[in-house]
């Protein structure tokens, strides 16, 4: 019957179980074949299908309905439509009254409950235990549209009103009634606009929506459907949930793009499609989700949420995450925690029965948080034998690269690579500083990685760190290559391997437990809790920052912002905080013989209290990016804010063990206790005399901008006729003072039985000496910066804002660094890339990187990043080598249209004007499948808003990165659609690979010289000679263009041309 039924009226099958992804966090995989099967039997037995009316001018073919549209049925329990009217469009009916988005007493609700404190215990906040209190639970989603004005203007012009000022055009909704009814609602709303992109991510044309009901009537239509009891749960990609949950007329709603984030570290955003290939645990193949899809994908979600993130069974910390939902007292964590306990009662022939399910999860819970950390286990590594090495030969890498061929049918064995393989194997037997470029294509990941491996197997003793400056490089290596040649070649697989990340990239438990406070509720428990979870899936969530989602909803005081700076692990976190994820991963690599981390890391590895020393052999990848990385890590910052809540914490402390000691007769405590705050005072007044110092000398400028303390400024005169660098000093050397007699003051606590005399609580003790290690650290910087004030090759600056401050001092040239902290003390080194020659000389390069050059003297005291490191490379052999593409270079062409003008600051209106003129066109030429490469998000958004319309028109599907977005669903959406085009600045220039049809044109649309005005550069040309100083800026500009150049071909099957539309650069 299904097959004749006509076009018009589509059927969908859908089961009321929803497919479940497994937990990376949850570690047990055991439960994914019973999951499996228990989805494979219940799609047999619950089965719902809703017909949808799709034909004409969105009249179905049947009657009902005031304005003429039919009425969706809803599904009895046992999944039969009660009729077989239906429409696709939405049931509706003037006489319906919905919400108008007030709770029973009055109040407007038109924000989620967990933004505002005062909700907490409203009528909704409390879940009874009565599962039929709760009738049905409603999940929406809604596509909504760029041109949001457009879809007001075309309801004016028809006479209608109600549109929809979000410029949403599709919605939809699944409701599940208690006891596992479930029907589905589906509409289009009228709208005109829809961009080439919008179409392809919801398969809704311009046309269909033009011709939609109006968006009051869907509206009206969607809130009869959902209810006026029903629980409301949303999830929306393009606007914040507020808008979705105010057009079903409810501000009473949970946030489910906030609740993925929330519980799922390892999601990469909050979109639908993210969050299918999550549950699914496999690729999204679809391009277009239909907004059908998204309310599925919400469900799906939901009932992931409630019986698997928390139902220990699956999740063992989840009696954590439900007592602390439930000590929130917040609907979001009721609503969670009420699903969960009710679970078969919302999704019926579920994997779990009702009495089994609620005794096994909803039953206990405990704030033992601590007790399902793990445990670092710090073993002591083997010492470095004395005796040389034995040798990777050469002729043997041959055949490691056939097993791996054999074994691997996507690898084949490239000549240029075991070139490349056998100048690391040299380098690793001579322990000598190899500098090698190779080209896109070499394979250099398997071309180290091989050698690096079989010179570990050989020498038990020995260890490597492989370091890589992007987040995704270092994925691929230790997720994929490493395992790759570990399931080839069996005796690799027990080389012991480790993921290393810098401590800043996690929370310190110990940290974390002292923030508690049993006075939190509602939004302070959530922000805690949500740091809680980070804890458990340190692995996902490290170095992540908190998605605009989470900060909406968490952080509109910046209390979730002030929690992560206090509890990170970066400062404070020391070895003996055994259950913190720093340590953990620490000890990892403590017992690990290969290591993978980043340059910042690998930098500072030597600077470690317990990696210090261990790793003389270092595999420096993405080369080029390595002495920003070493400029960063050797940077220091303190700032009167981030230093308040500790001194704030000392001076309560101060008092409470005063008291303590005055009553255990602990003269020399009390007496020290007793001075605290005459300190605090005089650290608080010192930190405002140096703000009020660096405010004078930037009187007018703007607030939180970063202001350098150059030469010029620090020689003005200043108070007393004194210079202004030399009343400086004196005032970052009072507060470093006033930090160390703080300091100073609780030196007893080192003292053995203090605190059995005191009797401290452990927990105020954790943090009371947490504090007082940043306060610690935070005079050991003003220290370092204080010096660096007087230093040619630092630069010093600082931020100044209404009552807050910060001082920053880094390196300029850090040549000097490099060789002290790694020709000097380490091995082998190999530094790589695919970019690091200037006009095929490695001389820049050299320099930058502290090399000796020939024919150049070796610097002395006093030259930028020089001799006051020593030298450190006499002993040390040098070697260079260049392994070109194997890539056919016919197979790219590279153009500069005879259009194209210099595109110089003082030429930017013209430069501006041939170039968006020439992007739309080329763009058509080439049928989209483009990648337009900016020099700066200002260059970006002027063409963006100039040619952005033109391209959206010959419909194009555009994608623009925007600041401080992550880019991987950005980065997936565009090799999704083989036609689009990507709009993008600094970070893709490197390290991103659009492999096939989707990507045969990039146009770089200027030169990216380094800006002038950069503190760096600014410095850099006042300590360097003028011809060195022009070689590097060229030798940056032209490093980059060859990065962007190589974004082409990434293949064997590539194809393409460049085009560049600055005549500066030429061929």
């Amino acid at each position: 019957m299904d097959a004749a039924l006509p076009r018009a009226a589509a059927v969908i099958t859908i089961s009321s179980a929803l497919i479940i992804g497994l937990s990376a966090a949850a570690g047990n995989a055991a439960g994914h074949g019973t999951l499996q099967r228990f989805l494979a039997e219940n799609r047999k037995k619950n089965q719902t299908k809703i017909y949808y009316g799709s034909g004409g001018p969105w009249i179905p073919p049947c009657t009902g309905g005031r304005n003429g549209f039919g009425r969706l049925e809803h599904g009895r329990k046992d999944g039969v439509p009660a009729t077989g009217r239906t429409s696709r469009a939405f049931a509706a009916d003037s006489a319906f009254h919905h919400e108008n988005g007030a709770d029973r007493r009055g109040r407007s609700l038109m924000l989620s409950p967990l933004d505002q404190a005062e909700y907490a215990g409203s009528d909704l906040s409390g879940a009874p235990d009565d599962p039929d209190a709760v009738p049905a639970i409603a999940i929406v989603f809604g596509h909504a549209g760029t041109a949001a004005g457009t879809a007001a203007q075309t309801e004016k012009s028809s006479g209608a009103s109600g549109a929809d000022k979000d410029g949403r055009y599709a919605v939809a909704a699944v409701r599940v009634d208690a006891g596992g009814g479930k029907t589905v609602f589906s509409s289009l709303i009228r709208y005109t606009g829809i961009t080439a992109r919008e179409y392809h991510r919801s398969g809704v044309s311009d046309a269909e929506a033009a011709g939609a009901p109006c968006a009051k009537d869907v509206g009206r239509s969607l809130r009869k459907f959902i209810g006026r009891n029903a629980w409301l749960f949303v999830l929306d990609d393009d606007r914040p949930a507020e808008s979705l949950a105010e057009f079903c007329g409810r501000g009473r709603f949970i946030d489910l793009s906030f609740a993925a984030l929330f519980f799922l570290p390892g999601l990469k955003g909050p979109t639908v499609r993210n969050i299918r290939e999550y549950l699914n645990q496999a690729p999204e193949l679809t391009t277009s989700l239909p907004a059908e899809k998204g309310a599925e994908t919400g469900l799906d979600l939901l009932q992931y949420l409630a019986g698997h993130v928390l139902n220990t069974s699956f999740t063992g910390y989840a009696p954590v995450l439900r007592h602390y939902l439930e000590q929130s007292h917040t609907f979001f964590g009721n609503s969670l925690l009420y699903l969960q306990r009710h679970f078969s009662s919302f999704f019926p022939g579920g994997l779990f029965d009702a009495a089994g399910f609620d005794s096994l999860g909803g039953g206990g819970t405990t704030d033992n948080w601590r007790a399902f950390l793990p445990r670092a286990v710090r073993l002591k590594p083997v010492a470095e034998s004395e005796e040389p090495c034995r040798r990777v030969a050469p002729g043997h890498l041959t055949a490691l690269y056939q097993a791996l061929a054999s074994h691997c049918l996507d690898f084949r064995v490239r000549p240029e690579q075991l070139a490349y393989a056998r100048h690391v194997a040299e380098a690793l037997n001579e322990e000598s500083v190899l500098t090698i470029e190779a080209g896109t294509g070499t394979g250099k990941t398997q071309g180290y990685l091989m050698p690096v491996l079989e010179f570990l197997h050989r020498n038990p003793a020995r260890r490597v760190v492989v370091s890589t400056y992007t987040k995704n490089l270092q994925d691929q290596i230790f997720h994929t290559e490493l395992v790759r040649a570990r399931e080839a070649l069996p005796h690799f697989r027990d080389i012991p391997a480790a993921l290393l990340k810098g401590k800043s990239s996690y929370i310190c438990a110990e940290k974390l437990d002292a923030a508690w406070d049993e006075r939190l509720d509602g939004v302070s428990i959530m922000s805690w809790l949500y740091a809680l979870v980070r804890v458990f899936s340190f692995r996902e969530a490290a170095g992540e920052p908190p998605d605009e989602v989470i900060l909406r909803r968490l952080d509109k005081r910046g209390e979730l912002t002030r929690l992560l700076r206090d509890v990170c692990a970066g400062t404070g976190c020391t070895p003996g905080h055994s259950r913190c994820p720093a340590q953990i991963v620490t000890a990892e690599a403590l017992g690990a013989r290969l290591v993978v981390t980043n340059h910042h890391k690998l930098a500072l590895l030597d600077r470690d209290q317990v990696l210090s020393g261990v790793f003389r052999h270092y595999i420096i990848d993405e080369a080029n990016h390595f002495e920003a990385a070493v400029r960063n890590a050797f940077a220091r910052e303190a700032g009167s804010r981030e230093i308040r809540e500790s001194i704030s914490y000392i001076e309560s402390a101060a008092r409470r063990v005063g008291i303590r000691a005055g009553k255990a007769g602990d003269s020399k405590a009390g007496a020290a206790m007793a001075l605290t705050g005459e300190a605090i005072s005089a650290f608080r007044r010192r930190s405002r005399e140096l703000g009020e110092a660096l405010a004078t000398l930037f009187p007018d400028k703007d607030r939180g901008a970063t202001h350098v303390l150059t030469p010029e400024i620090l020689s003005r005169p200043g108070e007393g006729g004194a210079a202004a660098g030399e009343i400086l000093t004196g005032r970052v050397t009072a507060l470093h003072d006033a930090a160390r007699r703080i300091h100073e003051l609780f030196s007893f606590l080192r003292e053995k039985n203090a605190m059995d005399r005191i009797r401290l609580p452990e927990r105020s003790l954790r943090r009371l000496t947490a504090a007082l290690d940043e306060v610690n650290e935070f005079r050991e910087t003003l220290l370092a910066i204080r010096q660096n004030l007087d230093r040619e090759n630092t630069i010093t600056a600082c931020r100044l804002f209404a009552r807050h401050w910060s001082l920053m001092s880094q390196w300029v040239e850090v040549g000097g660094l490099i060789r002290e902290e790694i020709y000097r003390r380490k091995g082998t080194i190999v530094f790589t890339a695919a970019t690091i020659r200037h006009n095929g000389r490695f001389e820049a390069f050299q320099r930058i990187a502290g090399m000796p050059v020939a024919g150049e003297e070796t610097a002395h005291p006093g030259h930028p990043g020089g001799g006051e490191h020593g030298n450190g490379t006499e002993e040390k052999s040098f070697r260079f080598a260049e392994i070109p593409s194997p890539f056919d270079p016919s197979r790219m062409e590279l153009v500069i249209p005879p259009q194209a003008v210099n595109a110089r600051y003082a030429n930017k209106e013209r430069w501006l004007e041939t170039v968006t003129s020439a992007i739309p066109e080329l763009i058509r030429q080439n049928r989209g499948r483009t990648l337009v490469l900016f020099a700066s998000y200002q260059d970006m958004k002027l063409i963006a808003e100039r040619t952005g319309p033109i391209i959206e028109a010959d419909r194009f599907p555009l994608f623009i990165q925007q600041p401080g977005a992550p880019t991987t669903a950005l980065c997936d959406e565009f090799r999704s659609i083989r036609e689009s085009v990507l709009f993008g600045v600094d970070t893709f220039w490197y390290g991103i690979d659009f492999k096939g049809e989707t990507l045969t044109q990039v146009i770089i649309t200027r030169v990216p010289y380094p800006p002038p005005r950069d503190p760096v550069q600014a410095a850099r040309k006042k300590i360097l000679p003028a011809r060195e100083f022009w070689q590097r800026y060229y030798y940056d500009a032209d490093i980059k263009m060859r990065q962007g150049i190589g974004r082409l071909i990434r293949s064997d099957t590539d194809y393409g041309r460049v085009v560049i539309l600055d005549n500066r650069w030429r061929a």
